[in-house]
């Protein structure tokens, strides 16, 4: 019996912080398994210090931050893989 190999290709994702909309729990910062977030150094329009997406590029795409965040501060879209 043959074996298939599955060519696994990494998944990317465009992560959207809608830093206005941030109050700075932080949620998000303790639930990402990829620690993707940071404190940004300013502060948005409310006066609250809003969080950035300081690594992007290290998402996978389990949507804890989506889930967690209480002012739907994240919006997370797959990308379309490329040949």
């Amino acid at each position: 019996m043959a074996e298939r190999k599955e060519r696994r290709t990494k998944r990317s994702f465009h992560l959207v912080v809608k830093r206005e909309r941030c109050k700075g729990c932080y949620l998000c910062m303790h639930v990402c398994p990829k620690d993707v977030f940071d404190k940004e150094e300013g502060f948005n329009a409310k006066g609250y210090q809003p969080v950035q997406a300081a690594r992007p590029q290290d998402c996978t795409g389990c949507r804890a931050c989506t889930i967690v965040c209480p002012d739907v501060v994240f919006e997370l879209y797959e990308l379309a893989e490329t040949a």
